[in-house]
């Protein structure tokens, strides 16, 4: 009795729930609701039933009709290739019609027995590939390289082959090949019958196959050998589909709605494989298409169950509002609760809910895991039900070690905040590098743990970089910059191989700079061993000025000589960037090597452009220095060595001349009257002098000699390798090239030249013994007219001190030296 006194209470308070109207009224409103869009999807359920029908029986009936047409296409053409066989076998035992004088094709063609020649072509391939009879004119010379070719080669048979489309004398076909075999069985040749592929899809009616429909024929590994939507004919799309190789007398399975992964187009699909033949006929019809009636009748029932829908929504509308306002309080809550577990599922941070547990004493023992988010299961590699009970130690076994564990206490004891990043040594955790921050809350400690792995690299390739630019801006040598870049690389893609090119100065051809785990031997097997524009990705980088990729060294076709290498070591893809010495002068590439047939990740992407921004930097400021230091050291109008450069070559000079044992010429040139040229003709016409006589002087001189311009109409000329007497017909040839007519001005000038020599080391030891002889040298062939060349002899010092005290004498006699003011003058 008191059981059931009980259920009748709990019934009625059931009763007054459901009657009250805050709850009533709605619930009257959605099971009208209900009723009315259950109608309409039943509505709608049938509509799409009956149209999916009609659908799947069009295309059953579609792909029976192809398939009946493609079997007796294929029948016809396998058996005008047993025809060709039959009829070459006729012609080898000599029982031919017509004997050996005409072709096998020719007399088929004229009996009838082929097909028709205004879509198909049949040819004869002998053993060696040699095209040997063809019913249509026109050469095929690259037979022995096709698939069919060695296909019946290398395997005895008589199946049909079937090639997919390929091009042939301009126009694209579609060839059935059967072997062709001697009385032996030995291999005799191949025929073949050729069709465009059109042909195959000539049948497509738009009026039942729409115009997004596809009918088309597949080879064994279900790529299309044709196929053909509205007007577009193509071939070569994988299609993914599995034919069906059911015989016609058995029924057909339904049509697969699924979307065509070759278009991007959702159809009704049916495959049928051809008796026979590795072949199967494929047949789709549009969804869009097929349901478009549906979509109209689609739409009508949705509009109208929609304006029924407003209207029961407006009639208990003012009852729901209370219901509504009802609900508001337990959807905040839920709400609350919702968010926290989407933000927390959503972050890239893992959160760990963990609940402290105690002893009897008080203190605490462990924590044990209360609740995850999804990013924390991923970060321990397993399902968050396996993860939730665990203890800390049963997460983290080496916390007593680490320190964890202590970590976990101080924050619940202080209730404090503590923050940590440490290497990971936890094979549990898939993380090199992590970030944790503990929480302390009531009862327990949250813990949000980061991967901080790529924040780790990043800034351990920033201060790679950076000790790359300290590098340059110290001046260190590119070669060890370039290194140090590779070995930064290196450290990024441990599992790639690099090397450095650069480009020499006359922009021909490249050289190794820097490499990292290339194969050994590297250098000898190049791909870039010609000049800028070969083949290879280095080359091609630095010729195009842009990023190179090849994704399968293996792939078919010609290959660089330096890819046997590369594959014979694992070596499957590689990336060249260009790298850029200034704005737009390539210098050299950056090329990569990887291990796996594949196109770079963009992660590999940046670190090698980093390298490639770096080399350029290092280079560039590599060609500055040499740029300042030959402007410094050259003389901008004759781009001759100057002054500054003197005692050093001269050094040289003597250097060699004693490593070789002979000599060494030191010449003094002054150009005769050239201030009548420069004030007479004008500066321009001066100029134009200066830079004449220098280029005939340093084509007068060997390549390993040296002309230098000391300043205005003077030059020093270093003949290596003389003998130790004064030989002067060097400079006398070079004497007679300065003296021959040239143009200034418009104006034939000749001008000539005094030139004193010195020999090493009859006339000096040093340079400047060597250069202050010279100079004496010079200074008597002006004293004899000009225009001559003078060797040194010892009478030209004595004159040259006697010359000088003449001309001081007075001077130094005088009893008191008298100074000459200097004044400066101002203008204005």
């Amino acid at each position: 009795m008191a059981s059931m006194r009980l259920l009748r209470v709990r019934l009625a308070r059931l009763f007054l729930r459901t009657a009250d109207p805050r709850l009533l009224f709605p619930g009257i409103g959605l099971l009208l609701l209900a009723a009315v869009w259950t109608i309409a999807f039943s509505m709608l359920h049938m509509a799409r039933d009956s149209a999916e029908q009609a659908a799947i029986g069009s295309s059953g009936e579609l792909i029976e009709t192809y398939e009946a047409q493609m079997a007796r296409n294929v029948g016809a053409i396998n058996q005008a290739l047993d025809i060709i066989n039959y009829g070459l076998q006729l012609r080898q035992g000599g029982r031919g019609r017509s004997g050996q004088g005409r072709d096998v094709l020719a007399e088929l063609a004229e009996r009838a027995l082929l097909p028709p020649a205004l879509f198909f072509q049949a040819r004869i391939v002998d053993r060696d590939g040699v095209l040997r009879e063809a019913t249509h004119a026109g050469t095929w010379p690259d037979i022995p390289a096709q698939a069919f070719f060695h296909r019946h080669r290398d395997q005895a048979g008589t199946d049909t082959f079937v090639s997919p489309p390929s091009q042939v004398g301009g126009k694209w076909q579609m060839h059935f090949s059967k072997r062709l075999a001697t009385a032996q069985g030995a291999f005799a040749g191949v025929a073949i019958i050729s069709v465009e592929p059109s042909y195959f899809t000539s049948g497509y009616d738009p009026a039942r196959l729409g115009d997004r429909g596809v009918l088309g024929l597949l080879n064994g590994e279900g790529v299309f050998l044709v196929s053909r939507t509205g007007q577009m004919v193509g071939w070569g799309q994988r299609s993914g589909i599995v034919a069906d190789e059911s015989a016609g007398d058995r029924e057909a399975p339904p049509s697969l709605l699924a979307l065509n992964r070759w278009d991007g187009v959702r159809r009704y699909t049916l495959a049928r494989q051809l008796h026979g033949v590795p072949l199967a006929v494929v047949i789709g019809l549009a969804e869009d298409e097929q349901l478009a009636k549906y979509a109209a009748a689609r739409h009508d029932i949705l509009w109208k169950a929609t304006l029924a829908s407003l209207l029961l929504i407006t009639v208990v509308a003012a009852i729901g509002r209370l219901s509504w306002q009802l609900g508001n309080s337990r959807r905040h809550v839920r709400k609350a609760q919702e968010t926290y577990y989407a933000a927390s599922n959503a972050s890239h941070d893992a959160f760990f809910i963990l609940r402290t547990v105690t002893g009897k004493d008080g203190t605490i023992q462990d924590f044990v895991l209360d609740d995850t988010n999804r990013r924390g299961a991923a970060l321990f590699r397993r399902d968050k039900s396996a993860m939730i009970g665990l203890t800390l130690r049963g997460l983290f076994p080496e916390t007593p070690i680490s320190g964890l564990f202590d970590d976990f206490v101080s924050v619940a004891q202080h209730r404090t905040v503590d923050e940590k990043e440490w290497m990971n040594t936890s094979p549990l955790v898939k993380a090199e590098w992590l970030q944790r921050q503990l929480v302390w809350v009531e009862g327990g400690v949250v813990a949000i743990v980061r991967d901080i792995t790529q924040r780790k690299r990043a800034e351990a390739f920033l201060l790679e970089q950076s000790q790359a630019l300290e590098m340059i801006a110290t001046g260190m040598p590119v070669a060890d910059v370039l290194h140090k870049l590779m070995q930064m690389v290196a450290a990024r893609l441990p599992d790639a191989a690099g090397v450095i090119r650069l480009m020499d100065d006359d922009g021909k051809r490249m050289a190794g700079a820097a490499s990292h785990g290339m194969p050994p031997g590297w250098d000898d097997a190049s791909d870039d061993r010609g000049d800028e524009a070969s083949g290879g990705p280095c080359g091609e980088a630095v010729r195009r000025g842009e990023e190179v990729v090849v994704a399968d060294l293996a792939a078919e076709g010609p290959r660089p000589e330096g890819f046997s290498t590369a594959l014979a070591h694992g070596l499957r893809a590689c990336c060249s960037l260009p790298i850029f010495a200034g704005k737009d002068r390539v210098a050299g590439s950056v090329t990569m090597y990887f291990r796996e047939a594949r196109a770079p990740t963009r992660h590999e992407r940046d670190v090698v452009r980093a390298a490639t921004r770096l080399a350029g930097i290092a280079i560039e400021r590599k060609q500055a220095e040499r740029h300042i230091w030959h402007m410094a050291h050259h003389d901008p109008l004759t781009g001759l060595p100057n002054r500054s450069l003197l005692d050093d070559r001269l050094r040289q000079a003597i250097l060699r001349a004693q490593r070789t044992r002979s000599g060494a010429i030191v010449a003094f040139i002054d150009l005769d009257n050239f201030k009548l040229v420069n004030d007479s003709l004008g500066h321009d016409a001066g100029d134009d002098l200066l830079k004449t006589a220098a280029s005939r002087m340093v084509a007068a001189v060997r390549a390993s000699d040296t002309v230098i311009r000391l300043g205005g109409d003077e030059f020093v000329i270093i003949l290596h390798e003389q003998g130790e007497d004064a030989d002067l017909s060097p400079l006398q040839e070079i004497h007679a090239a300065v003296a021959r007519p040239m143009m200034l001005a418009g104006r034939e000038v000749q001008v000539t030249c005094s030139m004193g020599a010195a020999c090493y080391p009859k006339d000096g030891a040093d340079p400047q013994t060597l250069l202050m002889n010279a100079d004496a040298a010079m200074y008597r062939a002006k004293e004899l007219g000009r225009n001559n060349v003078q060797a040194y002899g010892a009478e030209m010092h004595r004159q040259m001190r006697e010359r000088l005290a003449l001309q001081l004498g007075p001077a130094l006699q005088a009893p008191h030296p008298h100074f000459t003011s200097s004044v400066p003058f101002i203008v204005g």
